[in-house]
């Protein structure tokens, strides 16, 4: 029992070092699973769209809003802290969703 606990404490700080989002769960649960194809392709793709995320941040954020129609600008402008509320609690919601998702799956001891 001292042991588990003394387990547990350790993977929860280890674990809690990383911010973890969806990804991360996702390539967890692969791991428990044995799946590494899988898991390397998400871990690609994830790769591959941070990229273009950061392309798109640096390279081009301001060339896209001035192509936007002045009443959406002012719109987005007006509204920016509800908007970054919303997706933050939509963020939340996915980690929560996929985290019971993958509690609930049963694992097999024997296949680890």
């Amino acid at each position: 029992m001292i042991l588990t606990l003394i387990a547990g404490i350790i993977t929860g700080f280890i674990v809690s070092i990383p911010p973890l989002g969806p990804i991360a769960f996702a390539l967890i649960s692969k791991g428990f699973r044995n799946e590494v194809k899988e898991g390397m392709a998400i871990a690609s793709g994830s790769a591959f769209m941070d990229m273009i995320y950061a392309l798109i941040a640096f390279g081009g954020i301001s060339l896209f809003i001035s192509l936007l129609p002045e009443s959406a600008e002012a719109v987005v402008k007006n509204n920016s802290n509800i908007i970054q509320i919303i997706l933050t609690y939509a963020g939340c919601v996915v980690v929560i969703v996929y985290g019971l998702r993958i509690m609930r799956t049963k694992i097999d001891l024997k296949k680890i």
